[in-house]
């Protein structure tokens, strides 16, 4: 009797414990994992959906230049950034039909030397949004010879029509203002003054550009101080050399009247770089390395012993 008791209790035991076994193990169940979070992909290259991209490897510095895109897309299409960088100057995007599609032409100049990495480009056509893969783009202050062949052409001169005026009234101005200057010139009894310069414009020029030297720039506001005193030597070394009015015209005027001498036309790249340099400066608030003054200085006085 004793032994079918102890039997029959840890027969009892064994099932309990077989449950409180299952009941831990339908308590914890299956460990739960977290869900994946879904991948956000961004809108498909334009290499990628047989479009072409044309850049120049390297460009000159304050020289504008086109990125040009073509492909299968609507006129109505445009070319730009959704953040530009910083060391960029872009206009409109131009949009032109050819046979095999459409070219986006989009007018760029760079602000500052060294490597320019063209990211954020997208191309936005009704719904349809692509982008364009990074493009890297050296931008020199002067460019080797054999790199001129990579550099994208010059975008050209815009013209616009002028209201026609009439001679007459225009002559009849003009000759009664020499009539007025005349009487006043025989009232005051002397003659009009003529401007002679007694230092030759060569050595007066260099001894201005030597004392320029004496105090080379550190900081970038110093370099634009210093530009545009260079500027104003320069120009006036050209007005006294040549007899050409510079200091009181614009870059475009006085490229336009460089090309009526012949020592200056040979010169007019390297002073349209050195010019359009010095607008940036004053308009567009750009602001060189302190170690780009010193190569402009020296292009200075290069030009000052080649047409002395």
């Amino acid at each position: 009797m004793t032994r079918t008791t102890s039997l029959y209790a840890a027969l009892v035991a064994l099932v309990l414990a077989a449950s409180a076994s299952s009941a831990q193990d339908t308590q914890n169940g299956p460990p739960v994992l977290p869900a994946a979070a879904p991948d956000v992909e961004g809108p498909p290259l334009a290499q990628d959906v047989g479009m072409s991209v044309r850049a120049p490897e390297q460009v000159l510095l304050g020289q504008w230049f086109e990125l040009v895109l073509a492909g299968p897309l609507s006129t109505d299409a445009e070319l730009g950034f959704s953040l530009r960088p910083p060391d960029l100057m872009a206009k409109r995007s131009v949009t032109k039909a050819t046979i095999t599609g459409v070219e986006l032409r989009l007018p760029l100049v760079a602000v500052r030397a060294g490597t320019l990495t063209l990211d954020g480009l997208m191309i936005e056509d009704g719904e349809t949004l692509l982008g364009v893969a990074p493009i890297q783009i050296e931008v020199l202050t002067e460019l080797p010879p054999e790199a001129t062949a990579r550099v994208a052409a010059p975008l050209a001169a815009l013209s616009l029509p002028l209201p026609a005026v009439p001679v007459w009234p225009v002559l009849a101005a003009l000759l009664l203002g020499l009539a007025l200057i005349g009487m006043w010139v025989v009232r005051a009894g002397r003659e009009l003054p003529v401007v002679v310069y007694t230092e030759p414009p060569d050595q007066r020029a260099m001894r201005a550009l030597e004392h320029l030297r004496l105090g080379l720039p550190n900081t970038s506001e110093q370099v634009a101080v210093f530009i545009l005193a260079l500027s104003d030597v320069l120009r006036d070394y050209i007005e006294r050399r040549f007899l050409v009015h510079a200091p009181a015209r614009t870059t475009e005027e006085f490229l336009i009247e460089a090309l009526r001498e012949p020592e200056l036309a040979q010169h007019k790249p390297s002073l349209e770089r050195f010019l359009t340099l010095c607008d940036l400066v004053k308009y567009a608030r750009f602001r060189p390395a302190p170690s780009e003054a010193v190569t402009l200085l020296d292009t200075a006085c290069a030009f000052v012993e080649q047409t002395r």
